[in-house]
């Protein structure tokens, strides 16, 4: 069983639809994926019994388990001591930069595990796009190379799982997973 947890301090960066979409990708690579829902709102546990019943399990870990934590510092703090491999998902918008720095030093203080950033609901070509190196260097935490673009399909996947996405969101997942997956198998094998 090896966890990796999607977190931030601050709500409404798109953890749950990350952290679900991702585990369906994964499990589209073939990896053996679970959920496991910190978040007392328990969106993530919903969406898998409405939508995923037949391709994901919720709060029974095993494999590659992807948990979705809420958003507050102790949420933060309580994942960071139970992870091995966090994501710290971010929107590259300037006004949710506080919340993230604040979450990339909680991770640092409370966690020995690997840190990585996404940047979550990016719109292509736009300045903030153009910048968001320079922002992960703001926020002290490598990012990862690929990032999640904003598309409505993503949040028809809610309701509707995996059929809601078109052909390049299901390509854009497949590149985020791939690369999540890599990382994982670096620092489990122990070259990183």
């Amino acid at each position: 069983m090896f966890k990796i947890v999607f977190t931030n301090v601050k709500g409404g960066v798109g953890k749950t639809t990350l952290s679900v979409l991702i585990a369906r990708a994964m499990r589209e690579a073939g990896a053996d994926v679970s959920m496991l829902d910190l978040d007392p709102q328990k969106t993530a546990t919903h969406w898998v019994q409405r939508a995923e019943k037949d391709t994901l399990t919720v709060d029974t870990p095993k494999g590659f388990v992807i948990v979705d934590t809420r958003p507050a510092a102790e949420g933060v703090v309580e994942a960071a001591k139970a992870g091995d491999f966090h994501l710290l998902v971010a929107s590259p918008s300037t006004a949710d930069l506080e919340a993230t720095i604040a979450a990339a030093g909680l991770l640092k203080q409370h966690s020995k595990s690997p840190v990585r950033l996404i940047f979550n609901m990016v719109m292509k070509g736009t300045f903030l796009q153009k910048h968001m190196s320079e922002q992960a260097a703001v926020i002290g935490v490598d990012q990862l190379k690929s990032f999640v673009t904003r598309r409505q399909c993503y949040q028809h996947a809610v309701t509707y799982g995996w059929k809601a996405l078109d052909k390049g969101a299901k390509e854009e997942l497949s590149r985020v997973a791939t690369e999540i997956l890599s990382v994982c198998f670096e620092y489990k094998c122990g070259t990183s």
